[in-house]
C-alpha cells in the first residue's frame, strides 16, 4: 500500500532566488516557470528530490533527476497569465515520477491528475489522513 508523501518544505535553492532577482531587475520580462533556464530548473529539481528523500510526492516510488520532473501544487493553468509568480514559488513545487504506470489508462500521479486542483496536499499533513485504501490497494477516498 502506498500513501502520499507528507512533505516539509525547506528553503528555496539559491539558483531560484537568483533567477527571481534577475527577472525582477530585467525590464520587459515576466516571471514564470519558463523564465528559468535548464541549470535553474535542475537546481530546483535537485532541491526537491533532496527534501523528499528521492521519493515521488504522490506514489512514493523512488525517483532521481532522470526519472522525475517538477510538479506544481496549484497548476500553472490556474496562474495569473504570463507573469505567474506562483509557478516559481518554491512552496508550490514538488518532485514527482513520470506518471506513466499503474491504472488502466497507464497514467498515475500528476499525469492522471492533469490540471485538477489537489484535494489532498502533501504540504498539509492533516489532509493526508483522508486517504483510504481497500484490501486490494485501490484508493477508496472521497
Amino acid at each position: 500500500m502506498r500513501i502520499m508523501l507528507p512533505i516539509d518544505k525547506g528553503p528555496m535553492p539559491n539558483e531560484l532566488a537568483d533567477a527571481i532577482r534577475r527577472v525582477k531587475t530585467t525590464p520587459n520580462t515576466t516571471m514564470n516557470w519558463k523564465s528559468l533556464d535548464g541549470r535553474e530548473r535542475g537546481a530546483v529539481l535537485r532541491s526537491l528530490l533532496k527534501e523528499q528523500g528521492g521519493l515521488c510526492a504522490y506514489c512514493t516510488d523512488r525517483i532521481d533527476e532522470d526519472s522525475a520532473h517538477v510538479e506544481h501544487i496549484v497548476p500553472q493553468s490556474a496562474g495569473a497569465g504570463s507573469d505567474d509568480r506562483n509557478s516559481v514559488d518554491y512552496k508550490n513545487l514538488l518532485a514527482v515520477c513520470d506518471g506513466f504506470r499503474g491504472n488502466a489508462a497507464g497514467l498515475t500521479c500528476d499525469r492522471a491528475r492533469g490540471n485538477a486542483l489537489l484535494t489532498v496536499n502533501p504540504l498539509k499533513h492533516e489532509t493526508l489522513s483522508s486517504i483510504r485504501y481497500g484490501r486490494d490497494g485501490e484508493n477508496i477516498s472521497g
